[in-house]
């Protein structure tokens, strides 16, 4: 199941925390960061070339257009101590360079071509531009003389590789502090999820909430009723079917399944198969102690409305297939209370959940598909059985989707329809059952004005032509144990009603049996069209 546990879910989401903030500050904060950058070096290159240009010394060199080695030495210094500075130049009007740090470049015309506006007397400003050996952001400062002519300019400046090295310095000590953060705020994660589940003995803290919600909302939508009884008679839990069943909080003394469950506490056996009235409804009741340390605690009560099932078997005159699908039903449910038991008794709870989960859903599915499609409730009986049956023997019965058939025909009785579907896909069990591989029974219906069609295919053993020419002999069978007399009943009924009826089979890869009757039968007067 795709649950996070605890300490997971602190890491991701303080991590998802720390990323937003992140993505917040990469947003507005680091680029405003940037920009103060931008600015604080444009007002140190701005300061620096007033300075220089505001110094006694600095003016009477240039008015002198030469610098002593003291001067040249001065500024020299100023620049290397300064780690955002990479130039100072000064020239006089002429645009020749007084000074340059570099000192092979004094004497030569300044580069750029930028400084025209402030020897024409503009206030000071910056640009960028390509200088001798690189694209530079500079500030120009006018040089005065004491009647305030300009007699020169100073120029300071800071490659862009200088600014964008800054940037990225600023940019890597962002993302070590938010890592460091982030790394701390994981290790501290881990230690509070690890402190709370050594707490909760292991468990998550959800796992209780969930466990509980889930059990209640997947047991509550079964159509088994599912109740658990003490010693004393109270229900210690029932389910929503189970609450139609036995409203009250104690169980009744006046219910003919009192008196088992008193039995089954006693002797820690369990109980399986009973059929009782209670309430009006005819329920199968399961009875299976829940022994813990040798003790029985409890009676776990399953129940399944067999109503309108018995109902519906009672109409019928081939008694003998109803009666062995519900065998079949009882025998899986039998098994899976089984299953269920012993999950709820070794203590696995959610397995015990997950199971009756996937059973609940796979047989609600295939009832409702033959519910919908087969509108003869004997007949959906029997399928519902064999479906039970084929599921019992690991075979994959379907009834394809384009099927159907009314709740009553012109053409069959529901007798004789019971009779051919219930031997023919009995036969098809048989043959299957000894494969060991693509296991597959397929039954086909049709009923309209125009007749009525049976189609039943398996991928079973097959027959040779010769059992094909005997296969609906009285007496004669291919199983084990068996009378032979299955498929000559149907043969009769087909012959009575002047049907098509045919087989075909391959050896090792299968049968297909298909009737097609198109006569309608002859109704007795004031009788019952379905005996």
């Amino acid at each position: 199941m795709n649950r996070l546990s605890l300490m997971k879910k602190l890491l991701l989401g303080y991590s998802l925390l720390i990323l937003g903030l992140m993505a917040l500050m990469s947003i507005y904060i680091l680029p405003l960061q940037l920009r103060n950058m931008d600015i604080n070096l444009e007002d140190k290159i701005s300061w620096t070339a007033r300075l220089i240009s505001e110094d006694d010394g600095i003016i009477k060199a240039v008015e002198m257009k030469k610098f002593s080695r003291e001067k040249e030495d001065k500024l020299d210094k100023l620049v290397k101590q300064s780690p955002d500075i990479d130039y100072i130049v000064i020239a006089g009007t002429d645009r020749i360079r007084l000074y340059h740090p570099i000192h092979s470049r004094i004497g030569m015309t300044f580069a750029g071509d930028d400084e025209e506006a402030i020897l024409k007397g503009a206030r000071p400003y910056f640009t960028e531009a390509q200088g001798t050996f690189d694209v530079q952001k500079r500030a120009f400062h006018p040089i005065k003389n004491k009647e305030g002519e300009i007699i020169g300019f100073t120029m300071v400046s800071a490659s862009l590789d200088t600014i964008h090295r800054a940037q990225r310095l600023v940019i890597f000590h962002f993302l070590l502090i938010f890592s460091a953060i982030l790394g701390l705020g994981i290790f501290f994660a881990y230690v509070i999820s690890q402190s709370i589940r050594r707490s909760l003995l292991g468990f998550e803290p959800g796992t209780f909430v969930r466990m509980y919600l889930q059990r209640e909302e997947i047991l509550d939508n079964l159509n088994e009723g599912i109740a658990a009884v003490g010693k004393d008679g109270e229900f210690l839990y029932r389910n929503q079917s189970a609450r139609t069943f036995f409203p009250e909080e104690k169980m009744s003394d006046q219910l003919p399944v009192h008196g088992l469950i008193k039995q089954c506490f006693q002797s820690g056996l369990p109980r399986t198969g009973m059929l009782f009235e209670i309430h009006e409804n005819m329920l199968l009741v399961n009875l299976i102690p829940l022994i813990k340390e040798g003790r029985t605690e409890g009676i776990l009560l399953i129940t399944w409305d067999r109503t309108e099932v018995v109902q519906m078997a009672e109409q019928l005159t081939g008694m003998n297939h109803i009666v062995e699908a519900l065998r079949a039903n009882t025998h899986e449910y039998l098994n899976k209370l089984h299953v269920i038991s012993g999950l709820l008794q070794i203590g696995e709870v959610k397995e015990a959940v997950r199971f009756i989960t996937g059973e609940a859903s796979e047989t609600e599915s295939g009832y409702h598909t033959i519910i919908r499609q087969v509108k003869n409730k004997a007949v959906a009986a029997l399928l519902f059985g064999k479906q039970s049956r084929a599921k019992e023997l690991d075979i994959h019965f379907t009834l394809r989707k384009d099927s159907y058939l009314s709740e009553h025909t012109d053409y069959l009785s529901t007798r004789e329809l019971v009779t051919i579907i219930g031997n023919l896909l009995e036969n098809a069990l048989e043959a299957v059952r000894k494969k060991q591989d693509m296991r597959q029974i397929e039954l086909f219906l049709a009923s309209d004005d125009k007749g009525i069609t049976i189609v039943v295919d398996d991928t079973g053993c097959g027959m040779t032509k010769e059992q094909t020419g005997k296969v609906f002999d009285r007496q004669y069978t291919t199983k084990e144990e068996g009378h032979g007399i299955g498929l000559h009943l149907v043969q009769e009924i087909v012959h009575k009603h002047e049907g098509y009826l045919e087989i075909e089979s391959e050896p090792g890869e299968g049968t297909s049996f298909t009737i097609m009757i198109d006569k309608k039968r002859v109704q007795m007067e004031g009788g019952n069209s379905d005996d």
